[in-house]
């Protein structure tokens, strides 16, 4: 995804803020000094230049388009890898263990509900990037939600600034029915804290 957008002129202009000798036609930003006060004016500057770039154009829109294939591609493999740990009936040193397994991992358990919940989470994400399903838009929208999957196939200019202020959602908005709360909830009560770890674990 990254790929697929061109940095080109956010490099030049801004990564001397993270890197030295940068190779830049600006080059007297290699060679300022900062120090002291004029330090954080530079910086605050520079800071200010590094968001009001980051409107990359879209370079090779196929990348997205295999980015998409690539998160599809994910799911399915996570439902395949689920069905046959389910399907396990051992117990002798289990990396990823099903409900009736102990994991390999100390003080770690795979429950019933968590499996149950993840399973809910791969249909869920599975409709939203397949476009059956769209994500809530976070300003007044009159019923309107964001088409993921549209925007993978059609790349625009990501604009962050204009992302934040919701303008640049308006080619993907769209009337439909929309991801719900009580989804992400259900994995919120059955992993709780410890979603993030899990969610890496299990991928």
């Amino acid at each position: 995804m990254v790929l697929a957008h061109d940095e080109k002129d956010l490099f030049e202009r801004t990564a001397h803020l993270f890197f030295p000798n940068v190779e830049t036609p600006h080059i007297w930003v290699n060679q300022q000094k900062r120090m002291g006060e004029d330090r954080m004016i530079m910086d605050a500057l520079d800071g200010i230049a590094f968001i009001h770039l980051i409107r990359l154009p879209v370079k090779e829109p196929q990348r997205m388009q295999a980015a998409l294939s690539h998160l599809q591609t994910v799911l399915k493999e996570s439902r395949e890898c689920w069905k046959l740990i389910l399907a396990e009936t051992d117990d002798d040193h289990e990396w990823l263990p099903n409900p009736r397994q102990n994991a390999v991992i100390p003080q770690t358990k795979v429950t019933a509900d968590m499996v149950r919940s993840w399973q809910g989470f791969l249909d869920e994400a599975d409709q939203i990037l397949d476009g059956k399903k769209l994500v809530p838009f976070w300003r007044q929208s009159d019923g309107l939600g964001l088409n993921l999957h549209q925007m993978f196939t059609d790349p625009r200019p990501f604009d962050l600034v204009l992302w934040i202020q919701g303008t640049a959602a308006t080619p993907y908005l769209q009337k439909g029915p929309t991801t719900t709360p009580e989804v992400w909830q259900q994995m919120l009560n059955a992993f709780g804290d410890e979603l993030p770890g899990y969610a890496i674990w299990f991928n």
